[in-house]
């Protein structure tokens, strides 16, 4: 049984299972055509997030023109401003502990007490683009947020995503690539979809698009025909296109 830790700071709770994130990841890798791939055991990692108050103005000949005023919070640990986060600590403010009793790893913090002050005045001066002198910050509270961080490994290549363990928003899913169907693949896929009849408009028109890249201006009124234009995919489409007007024709024909 894992120890029970006392945070530094209030803890926005745990409400999504590991399980859960697992299976939204999997499914997101079926969306990008991907079948084999190995998903390592989820590591809990909690962030540190500076949340305060903020009032700021903006001068025009010497005098106060407009004010602003909001909370917001800061990620502690890259010292960027997060609306996310902000929202989420918003929603959560009235559920929140302060201790773990499960494995877990704390993000470092980049900010001290005796620097949190200038730095969230600087930072914020810099997000607003307004003179520091003309910010003002108070109320400043230390908050963590848990993130799931999940090992994906892709032909023998690693990504690492993580999820929010509070509200289930994925990142970094974008840095895998969507697997390239092989011509077995793209070729069963064709044929299922020509059997809705809806489908022969749409891949006509894709075929006409591709066709158009292979059409090159070389002087008014002349145009030169490249005959690599199609990628792989449209000419397995082309190829089963024909050899259905063929079959077509064969049986139809008067």
């Amino acid at each position: 049984m894992e120890r029970t830790v006392y945070l530094d700071g209030q803890l926005i709770p745990i409400e999504i299972q590991s399980s859960k994130s697992i299976s939204e990841i999997e499914n997101k890798l079926k969306e990008k055509f991907w079948n084999s791939y190995n998903i390592a055991k989820p590591k809990l990692i909690i962030t540190p997030y500076f949340y305060f108050f903020y009032h700021y103005y903006k001068l025009k000949d010497n005098v106060i023109e407009k004010s602003f005023d909001g909370k917001i919070a800061l990620n502690g640990s890259n010292l960027k401003i997060d609306i996310d986060a902000t929202s989420l600590i918003s929603k959560k403010m009235n559920n929140l502990i302060n201790q773990l009793d499960q494995e877990f790893t704390q993000e470092e913090t980049l900010i001290t007490k005796a620097t949190e002050k200038k730095v969230l005045r600087y930072k914020l001066s810099e997000y607003f683009l307004v003179p520091k002198e003309q910010v003002v910050i108070s109320r400043i509270s230390k908050y963590y947020i848990p993130f799931y961080e999940i090992k994906i490994t892709i032909n023998k290549k690693d990504y690492i995503v993580k999820v929010n363990a509070s509200d289930g928003k994925i990142f970094d899913l974008d840095k895998i690539p969507a697997r390239e169907k092989s011509n077995i693949e793209i070729t069963i896929d064709t044929i299922n979809d020509l059997k809705n009849p809806k489908s022969w408009a749409s891949y006509s028109k894709g075929l006409f698009n591709e066709t158009k890249t292979g059409i090159k201006k070389i002087k008014p009124k002349k145009i030169k025909f490249d005959s690599s234009f199609l990628t792989e995919k449209w000419t397995i489409v082309l190829m089963i296109l024909i050899g259905l007007l063929i079959i077509y024709f064969a049986l139809f024909k008067l």
